[in-house]
């Protein structure tokens, strides 16, 4: 059994997806209850386009080990590409709860699906713990939905913060010169003197 969960590995580690497919389907089928195997063979599943499959076989690597974390990490990752937010919201809840230092991915699906659900405080706290767990700046759109939500809250000054500093991580952006423009009209309306 774990001489073929290590082929499966060393299979997928050359490409060769249908041998690594192949090897943690019967390590699998061996041992049903073989997480780290069903979670392998899921990533090999999501390589080869199979996010069904893939699902399926997380969802069992969840059900064999329920403290297994990076089975709902992927969960959460395979809700959000295909808009499910709610479905998202939870498998990231679980792992936030389940580890909430190691996996900083969870907070940025958790955030994003609170906000298309239109729970901007869940999202925003979802956000504010991203950015303290991602020193490297690995998901700089956590800036760019937290200028967002300050918009919302027509809170100008923290907007035009995290504005700046999503523009300052990704100066490239396909929409920096929209956001630039933005920017610009919060700088010169934070300048009005306010009316009495």
């Amino acid at each position: 059994m774990l001489f073929r969960s290590q082929k499966g590995v060393q299979s997928a580690q050359k490409g060769n997806l249908d041998e690594a497919d192949k090897q943690f389907t019967q390590a699998t089928s061996l041992y049903p209850k073989y997480a780290v195997a069903w979670f392998a063979l899921g990533q090999v599943q999501e390589r080869e386009s199979k996010a069904d499959l893939a699902r399926a076989s997380y969802v069992k690597a969840s059900e064999a080990d329920n403290k297994y974390v990076s089975p709902y990490d992927r969960l959460a990752l395979l809700c959000v590409r295909e808009e499910k937010w709610q479905e998202a919201a939870s498998y990231s809840q679980h792992a936030i709860e389940l580890n909430p230092v190691e996996f900083p991915s969870s907070f940025w699906y958790n955030s994003l699906a609170n906000f298309e659900l239109h729970k901007q405080p869940e999202a925003e706290k979802s956000l504010m713990e991203l950015l303290k767990l991602d020193p490297q700046h690995r998901f700089p759109e956590a800036e760019s939905m937290l200028a967002k939500i300050a918009l919302e809250k027509s809170n100008y000054p923290e907007a035009a913060q995290h504005l700046r500093a999503y523009l300052a991580l990704v100066p490239n952006a396909k929409n920096a010169d929209a956001l630039k423009a933005m920017l610009l009209k919060i700088d010169q309306a934070s300048a009005q003197p306010k009316q009495q």
